[in-house]
């Protein structure tokens, strides 16, 4: 029967209850019988007495067993408890643990050579960039030390060590001193390959030797610093320094292309003004009045005046003058 089970187990806690109630209350010195005449006419014998203690816990014992078989038996709750196996086998934290484990057993060579080489290419990286920081803070002291010496003072009673008389350089005339810089510019774009402190320092090797009058030297680095990706700004002024070379050397032609492209480049940051003037100086060394006497126009719309249009202007006139035409100002 369905409370069979739960009437045993309430008979047999009771009877249990019982007994441990009398040991423990002897062995402290007293008895679970009443000492008063009272008491003991309400419980004879020791019968009596355990079976009034041990009534309430029976009935509670009957009343919850027969619940919980009634719970087993509709399916409420199960009849056997969790093992600690079956528990630590539904737990999530411990699944995934055990799983990196056997992982780590199956593939533990592969991924401790993974482990190492990622661990070389992180610091393979960070002292990489500390080499190319020092190595970029070196390439900017060297500039700074040769631009002292492209930009050093004259005096002809200085002594042949350019630092005998302070922290700057001196020197006894320009050729000592651009040859100076002219070699410490060279070590620098020699030693730092494609770098922008590199094609800094050739632009002035090329200002160097063209201060030195080796022309074909300057003309080649200029060309170089002319096409570099590095710096822009610096390729421009490269330009502008091979356009009046061409100029002063008679390559009008030369000169006066590079010009036009530079004014037409809307990346070009140079004052368009003074392009538009050196322009008309190309077009007067070459003959051509009507180009030079527009782009005098576009200069004159492009800029409220100036000493050097005014003198180009003069110059314009003299020689349209020459040329037996009429001045620009009296053209229609």
């Amino acid at each position: 029967m369905p409370w069979s089970r739960p009437v045993d187990a309430g008979l047999q806690a009771g009877a249990l209850y019982c007994y441990d109630a009398n040991l423990l209350r002897e062995a402290k010195g007293f008895s679970v019988y009443p000492s008063d005449s009272a008491a003991h006419s309400r419980f004879p014998n020791r019968s009596a007495n355990c079976v009034a203690i041990a009534l309430p816990m029976v009935f509670v014992l009957l009343l919850h067993g027969f619940i919980r078989q009634t719970a087993i038996e509709e399916g409420i709750v199960g009849t056997t408890k969790l093992t600690r196996k079956e528990i630590l086998a539904e737990d999530p934290i411990r699944a995934t643990m055990v799983r990196i484990v056997d992982t780590l057993r199956l593939r533990g060579r592969a991924l401790g050579i993974l482990a190492g080489v990622i661990v070389l290419l992180v610091m393979g990286g960070y002292f990489s960039l500390k080499y190319l920081s020092q190595r970029e803070l070196r390439a900017q002291e060297e500039l700074g030390r040769a631009m002292e010496l492209y930009h050093a003072q004259i005096d002809a009673s200085a002594p042949d060590d350019p630092y005998s008389k302070g922290p700057l350089p001196v020197f006894r005339n320009e050729e000592a001193k651009y040859k100076a810089a002219g070699e410490a510019f060279s070590l620098i774009h020699s030693g730092y390959g494609s770098s922008k402190v590199a094609v800094i320092a050739r632009y002035y090797q090329g200002l160097s030797q063209m201060k030195l009058g080796q022309k074909e030297d300057a003309v080649r680095n200029l060309e170089e610093v002319k096409n570099n990706t590095r710096d822009r700004t610096l390729g421009y002024l490269a330009k502008k320094v091979l356009a009046t070379y061409y100029m002063e050397s008679g390559n009008q032609t030369e000169a006066s292309t590079i010009l036009e492209g530079m004014i037409r480049d809307p990346q070009c940051e140079l004052p368009k003004e003074a392009l538009r003037v050196e322009l008309v100086r190309a077009y007067l060394g070459a003959g051509n009045l009507d180009q030079a006497r527009k782009t005098l126009k576009e200069a004159r719309e492009d800029t409220s005046g100036g000493m050097l249009t005014s003198m180009l202007t003069q110059e314009f006139e003299r020689l349209e003058k020459k040329a037996g035409q009429k001045p620009a100002a009296e053209q229609p």
